[in-house]
């Protein structure tokens, strides 16, 4: 981007630094040939048009019949004592805006190359196109100031969404501790419930066992049978339980590490953006200057 910045202020100070070229011509107008002057700018119709109706103001009032633009009492010392009739003609010539301008001194007699006034004329058009190339200028400049900005402003978010995901990742560590934490306590819970179960299981068991020596009814040993497989599913039960939680227990380990290692590249990348940041704080401040510097050379 530097780098674009600097051959945009090359390009712009060499195009003031070369004359505009005006050429004597003709254009038709109402299908009347009409002698004159014009020049070519590489500048947009629309900034042409709107900048040269300006400039013709300055003569007197402005009349715009679609491309064509004309001061009918224009009042231009350097040209006549006396106002004359100034008609003009703004169009696109190959990819270019051109500006012809056909100076009516009286009658039919008009500045052409030969006329003694023709370099006053000429200073008009030369005058003019290098306003227009410079407003260009500062145009397409401001354009690569807006493009710096903006890439500042990109690091600038991408740096608060390292510092978020560093904040994140804190979150997450005091979250994967308290998980660590809980994990402890269920597996105490879980390891006293199947001392309890087993137990229970050793207490129904024998119930059963005593119950079958007393000849018990059916509905007597279905219920106690009951009462033995419901412990012993129970007592399954928790084993999963204790079995998951120690595969949780030995996948703590392995997560802080991974929280570590997000950490440590977070951290790389944060000052990696922090060089990019102090990168584009010199990038504006070099585009800023070079700005100023291209609106400064405005020409009078």
């Amino acid at each position: 981007m530097k780098k674009a910045i600097i051959v945009l202020f090359l390009l712009v100070s060499a195009k003031f630094a070369s004359a505009q070229v005006v050429f004597a011509g003709s254009q038709e107008f109402d299908k009347v040939k009409k002698e004159g002057l014009y020049t070519s700018l590489n500048v947009d119709n629309k900034y042409v048009e709107k900048g040269w109706r300006l400039k013709l103001a300055e003569y007197g009032k402005v009349i715009v019949t679609k491309d064509v633009y004309s001061v009918t009492s224009a009042n231009i010392p350097s040209i006549a004592e006396a106002p004359i009739n100034f008609i003009s003609k703004v169009y696109t010539k190959k990819g270019r805006t051109e500006v012809f301008i056909a100076l009516n001194l009286r009658d039919s007699l008009y500045v052409t190359a030969k006329h003694e006034k023709y370099a006053e004329a000429e200073k008009i058009l030369v005058s003019f196109a290098n306003l227009m190339l410079w407003e260009e200028s500062v145009r397409k400049t401001e354009e690569a100031y807006n493009d710096v900005i903006k890439k500042q402003e990109k690091v600038i978010r991408a740096g608060e969404k390292l510092v978020n995901n560093i904040e994140g990742n804190g979150k997450d560590k005091e979250k994967l501790g308290r998980k660590e934490s809980d994990n402890a306590a269920d597996f105490k819970k879980y390891t006293e419930e199947k001392d309890a179960n087993a137990r229970e299981q050793t207490q129904v068991k024998e119930e059963l066992e005593k119950l079958k020596a007393v000849n018990p009814t059916e509905k007597e040993l279905a219920t106690a049978q009951k009462k033995v497989e419901k412990s012993v599913k129970q007592g399954e039960k928790l084993a999963n339980k204790i079995l998951d939680n120690q595969k949780d227990k030995e996948a703590f380990p392995r997560k802080y590490d991974d929280l570590k290692n997000e950490l440590d590249k977070l951290n790389i990348d944060l000052e990696r953006n922090k060089q990019d940041q102090s990168k584009m704080l010199d990038e504006v401040a070099k585009a800023k200057k070079t700005l100023d510097e291209i609106k400064a050379k405005k020409p009078m």
